[in-house]
C-alpha cells in the first residue's frame, strides 16, 4: 500500500533535490535514494515498496502524489531539484528524452542515402519528408517539435 503523500513529510528533510531520511531509525540522517531504476531514475524503499524518488520530491512539496507524468526539465533523471520537475502527459515526457540511437533525434538514414524525418504525437507516428542530410531531417524534426510540445522539445 502507498504512503499518504501528507506522511512524506514526516519521514523526509528536503534539501536541493535530495530527501534525507528523518523518521526511520536505522537510516536517520542518510540520503534516501540510493538505488537507480535501469532509466536511471532513483528509488528509495520503505515498507516493502520501490518510490521513484521525483514523486516523493513532489509529494513532499505539493502534498498530493502527481496526477500525471513528472517531466524533468534537463532531462536528468536523477536531478530531483523541485525547480527541475513538471508535470507532462506521456507525449511532452517523451519529447523531453533524449535521442535512442547514434542518429540525431527525428532522423533516420534509408538505403538510398537519404533521410526520413518523423515525430511521434501522442502515441502517432508523423511522417515529415525525406531529406538530403541527417541535418535536414532533424530541423524538420525540430521545427514540428516546437510546434506540438512547445518548451517540452529537446534536441538531444
Amino acid at each position: 500500500m502507498k504512503i499518504a503523500p501528507e506522511q512524506v513529510r514526516g519521514l523526509f528533510d528536503y534539501r536541493d533535490g535530495a530527501l534525507i531520511w528523518r523518521a526511520r531509525h536505522s537510516h536517520v540522517g542518510q540520503l534516501a535514494g540510493n538505488a537507480y531504476s535501469k532509466h536511471g531514475y532513483l528509488r528509495a524503499r520503505f515498507r516493502g515498496r520501490n518510490y521513484m524518488l521525483h514523486h516523493l520530491v513532489w509529494a513532499w512539496h505539493h502534498g498530493a502524489w502527481p496526477p500525471i507524468v513528472i517531466d524533468h526539465l534537463n532531462g536528468n533523471p536523477a536531478d530531483n531539484r523541485i525547480e527541475n520537475l513538471r508535470l507532462a502527459n506521456r507525449s511532452q515526457n517523451e519529447a523531453n528524452g533524449g535521442r535512442r540511437g547514434k542518429h540525431k533525434k527525428g532522423a533516420s538514414p534509408r538505403r538510398n542515402g537519404r533521410w526520413v524525418a518523423q515525430i511521434t504525437v501522442n502515441f502517432r507516428n508523423h511522417y515529415l519528408g525525406s531529406f538530403d542530410t541527417e541535418d535536414e531531417a532533424h530541423a524538420a524534426y525540430m521545427d514540428a517539435a516546437r510546434r506540438h510540445f512547445g518548451n517540452f522539445a529537446r534536441a538531444a
